[in-house]
């Protein structure tokens, strides 16, 4: 597998972006499409009991047309660089290299937000893409459409995790 190359968020073709079209070309759809698709139902909505506990989680997995698109997003998104702290969804990392960047502290906080991704909100999600990555509000409402369902980030989505980390990364900077 080829490496690709990560690149500070200012350099993302994400950035700035001012062009619903451009979008469009950049997730390799069409707005035409992408318009006809957010005016269906694009999610599988599946209650899963989670394993040694009675408890139910809620899992909304995007349709193949929607799914397509926020992995093309996905991809665009997991080439901007990110901070040494964030592990999850991060190419090439996982829990193993997380244990191993805490192995020499002092002191570790460990978090498990309740229903995060049901709780991470449009209006979040649309902040970060139109004052993080200035997109003009437009761009940023439709990429908001694109990964949102309802009013909030499905947990199935292919570009959820790295999503909710910019919608709150403020917080997670403050965390750490």
């Amino acid at each position: 597998m080829p490496l690709h190359k990560f690149y500070e968020l200012e350099r993302s073709p994400l950035y700035k972006l001012s062009s619903k079209r451009k979008l469009c070309d950049l997730l390799r759809t069409k707005l035409p499409c992408v318009k006809q698709i957010l005016k269906t139902n694009n999610y599988w909505i599946n209650n899963k009991k989670k394993p040694n506990s009675n408890k139910v989680r809620t899992i909304y997995a995007p349709k193949p047309q929607i799914k397509k698109i926020q992995k093309r997003l996905q991809i665009l998104l997991s080439r901007i660089e990110l901070p040494n702290y964030l592990f999850s969804g991060k190419k090439g990392t996982c829990y193993v290299d997380n244990a191993k960047y805490h192995q020499q502290a002092r002191y570790v906080l460990t978090l498990d937000i309740s229903a995060f991704y049901t709780s991470c909100r449009r209006e979040f999600i649309f902040k970060s893409l139109r004052y993080e990555f200035k997109m003009s509000e437009d761009v940023a409402w439709l990429l908001t459409d694109i990964v949102s369902f309802e009013e909030f980030l499905p947990t199935g989505g292919p570009a959820s995790q790295i999503i909710a980390f910019f919608a709150y990364k403020r917080t997670f900077n403050r965390l750490d």
